[in-house]
């Protein structure tokens, strides 16, 4: 059963600080029933993540430093835009005698939309996929949502799968994304050489419709990104590199960097999402002031419009990610931000605006 036990005043102070801000964000990019949906899941998920007495077993893994919250906001070259978060929730100490993944199945029917053969689904992922768990591993699953206009609110899970062989791990999705869209799993992360680090599912009111897995490479190289890019399907490679090209401008040969590669498959439709995530300081963009220009030159290649606010970003957040992706015959950038938890607070007066055609 989900807590609701009184938390520290110092996390439910900064939760609802949270909830504020998010609620202010949301407010000019979200229509009315999007935005409440989107909210509701908001104030759960942070209010657990921030107010909880705080799991001194292990270290929220989300963020670099620990913060147990990280929001993001993306446009297409469409002018489309979308609003996610993701919270690192730890079980609390009541679910420490062994019922730790029975609680995280039971919080993952909150986040997930109601839909035909639900709790059948998430018994079994969560089956599957933490079943054989090491305990000591600094998380096993992460929750959030996501929200458009015109569209049905998201609830997302994320399953850390550090500890699991390819194969195994390509056996637990083939049942749910088809033979086919297996062998290409198996094939992209065989040409890459790592092991995946995790798998996010996506859900909405007509079920599962994303699914997408992490592969982390710590320190690349411009030169050995590029070829890395190029192992993704069809030419979601070269689209990527183009992006990051255009994005980036002349960045040193020999600039090194964080990077994530994700590789997503859209259900019904069967599309491929290819996504590289950038760890912006380790690229040299440590915070917003720098991430401005980035985006600019994508959005004016698109043929959009750029707030120059970006350059501030919402007060008491900082810059973490950048990501380019190549959905179909879309492209889209997301810029990933993470409240500050000490020192100013958090506000959205100067959230970044990016408006499309």
């Amino acid at each position: 059963m989900i807590e609701t036990a009184p938390r520290p005043s110092s996390g439910i102070d900064t939760a609802a600080r949270l909830i504020g801000f998010m609620g202010d964000l949301s407010e000019p990019l979200l229509p009315v029933a999007e935005r409440a949906d989107l909210l509701v899941l908001f104030s759960l998920l942070s209010s657990l993540a921030l107010g909880e007495a705080r799991n001194t077993r292990r270290r929220a893994a989300l963020c670099s430093d620990g913060t147990p919250l990280e929001l993001s906001l993306s446009v297409d070259d469409r002018g489309r835009h979308a609003l996610r978060f993701v919270c690192d929730v730890g079980a609390p100490p009541s679910a420490w005698d062994g019922s730790e993944n029975q609680w995280y199945r039971e919080l993952a029917d909150k986040v997930a939309p109601r839909f035909d053969g639900r709790e059948d689904l998430l018994d079994r992922l969560f089956s599957a996929h933490l079943a054989d768990a090491p305990p000591a591993m600094p998380f096993k699953v992460w929750f959030g949502g996501g929200a458009s206009p015109g569209a049905p609110r998201t609830g997302l899970v994320y399953f850390n799968s550090e500890w699991f062989r390819t194969p195994d791990l390509i056996a637990v999705l083939a049942p749910h994304v088809g033979a086919d869209a297996a062998a290409m799993y198996r094939d992209w992360a065989k040409r890459i050489g790592v092991g995946f680090a995790g798998v996010a599912y996506d859900f909405d009111a007509a079920g599962l419709r994303k699914t997408k897995l992490y592969l982390r490479l710590n320190a690349v190289g411009v030169r050995n990104l590029e070829t890395m890019l190029g192992h993704f399907p069809g030419d979601a490679g070269a689209r990527l590199s183009a992006l990051f090209e255009k994005s980036f401008g002349a960045v040193p040969r020999l600039r090194r960097g964080g990077v994530m590669l994700a590789l997503g498959l859209s259900s019904p439709s069967a599309s491929i999402d290819a996504s590289v995530y950038f760890h912006l300081e380790s690229w040299g963009v440590p915070d917003f002031a720098g991430l401005a220009p980035v985006v600019q030159r994508l959005l004016n290649g698109w043929g959009g419009s750029f707030d120059g606010s970006l350059a501030q970003g919402p007060q008491g957040c900082g810059a973490t990610l950048l990501s380019l992706s190549a959905s179909g015959q879309r492209e889209r950038l997301a810029i990933y931000f993470k409240p500050v938890l000490t020192g100013r607070p958090v506000s959205a007066e100067a959230a970044p605006a990016m408006a499309g055609t």
